[in-house]
């Protein structure tokens, strides 16, 4: 398992094999994925999403992600890109947290940390897609330079499209 980057507080890292019980517990919680299209994983869900996962890992730069605390390699979340439609250059960014972990600052240290890796291999724009009720999810998309593009529609529900160009982040 290779880690991605350090931050103050997190680890962020490639998911393993033995993710697989953290993940189904982040997947599943109909708290988490609340806003998500496809609602609370299954256990056979929570599999294909991660074998996709670790089969992206040999395919495109970037990736879903584990996050753990520094003291705790067990993932508290997720976050990291999507390839929109098998296309390597275009990405969606993602991030999700265990409820004991949301309104804590990491979805955004973690967001910020994965923006600046993708920088860091020159992918230098990327979108969200939100639900736009889903308020802490623009403030993290807006605090990591995102910026409002349009309303819009993901596989039929409303959405609000945020998109992140790396010349529209001055200042951080």
């Amino acid at each position: 398992m290779n880690n991605i980057a350090k931050t103050q507080n997190l680890i962020i890292r490639e998911i393993a094999d033995n993710d697989f019980e953290a993940l189904f517990n982040l997947l599943s919680n109909k708290e988490v994925m609340r806003y998500s299209v496809r609602g609370p994983y299954s256990t056979e869900q929570t599999k294909d999403l991660m074998l996709f996962i670790l089969d992206r890992y040999t395919k495109y730069p970037l990736g879903i992600w584990a996050v753990t605390e520094k003291n705790n390699d067990v993932p508290i979340g997720i976050c990291g890109f999507i390839p929109l439609e098998d296309d390597d250059t275009r990405y969606e960014i993602s991030y999700r947290l265990l409820p004991h972990f949301q309104g804590k600052g990491f979805a955004t240290e973690a967001a910020i940390t994965v923006r600046d890796y993708a920088a860091d291999i020159e992918i230098n724009e990327f979108i969200a897609f939100v639900d736009p009720e889903n308020k802490p999810s623009i403030r993290v998309a807006e605090k990591i330079g995102m910026k409002f593009l349009k309303n819009d529609t993901y596989k039929g529900i409303p959405v609000v499209l945020y998109k992140y160009e790396r010349s529209e982040v001055t200042d951080e």
